[in-house]
């Protein structure tokens, strides 16, 4: 017994990719030398963004600690770890600014970074040490300069908080 096999041909097949590729041709033919190389270009930096997010370690800098901020202050001083003279309102003659504050870190960050920001614009940085403990505490301070004044406090990149205070 032999088998038969029937071939189907779809006669319009062909003409459809070679229509599609007229139309195809005629679009690059529009564009310009300059214009698929501007193409080129974003099409590369897309895939260089996409490939450097997925292979850069700063994800897991600010998913790795668990710090969280168990006492916050903005004051005058600190006397034995402790921060006295709690306000948000100081003058020159105060001399310095404490920014003080206490954190319960099982997955410590690697610093700890305090920005300082003066009338808009980034006045200090002052970066840390973090150890593991259930009451780690550490202050940093700026000289009582006029202005209005921004403090925020990161864990490696992760921001814990911001608040603001004021020297006349």
């Amino acid at each position: 017994m032999q088998n038969y096999y029937r071939l189907y041909v779809n006669t319009e097949f062909p003409f459809k990719i070679i229509n599609n590729l007229q139309i195809w041709f005629n679009l690059v033919v529009k564009l310009s030398l300059l214009d698929l190389k501007k193409i080129f270009t974003a099409i590369t930096a897309v895939a260089l963004i996409i490939v450097f997010s997925r292979c850069s370690g700063t994800r897991a800098q600010t998913v790795d600690n668990d710090c969280v901020v168990t006492n916050w202050q903005i004051a005058g001083k600190v006397n034995e770890r402790v921060p006295e003279d709690t306000r948000t309102e100081f003058r020159e003659i105060d001399k310095r600014v404490y920014a003080f504050i206490s954190l319960n870190c099982t997955k410590p960050a690697n610093r700890i970074g305090f920005k300082f920001i003066r009338n808009g614009q980034p006045y200090a940085f002052v970066q840390l040490p973090n150890q593991k403990s259930s009451n780690w505490r550490t202050w940093a301070t700026v000289k009582a300069v006029k202005g209005s004044w921004l403090v925020r406090v990161f864990a490696d990149k992760r921001l814990l908080l911001s608040d603001k205070f004021l020297v006349r």
